[in-house]
């Protein structure tokens, strides 16, 4: 797990590949958990660190047996590298993560 406070994620999420979409996106999925969760779910915002590009996500709360937890889907318009921050109750996540293809869909 990564993060502090109110939010966190998971690392293992930031070795995943990327689909590429029939647009020319790639989008990943990333997990978000929430403490404690109140309905709410985190700003997520972004930027590619080596060029230009824009980041668009969808964030949905799901609940497991143990914890709240957001779903989100990050989509990049390009790939490479790129700054993810999430806000969320005064605590904030911030990763960086190369978006590569995924061998299967390009």
């Amino acid at each position: 797990m990564i993060g502090h406070g109110s939010l966190w994620g998971l690392r293992a999420a930031l070795q995943a590949t990327a689909v590429r979409l029939p647009d020319g996106t790639h989008f990943m999925k990333f997990p978000w958990y929430l403490r404690p969760g109140n309905g709410a779910v985190p700003l997520i915002t972004g930027r590619r660190v080596d060029g230009p590009g824009i980041l668009r996500y969808d964030a949905n709360i799901a609940t497991g047996t143990l914890r709240v937890f957001v779903t989100s889907t990050l989509d990049f318009s390009r790939l490479g590298c790129w700054q993810v921050r999430g806000r969320y109750r005064g605590s904030t996540l911030t990763f960086q993560l190369r978006v590569r293809p995924n061998p299967l869909t390009g």
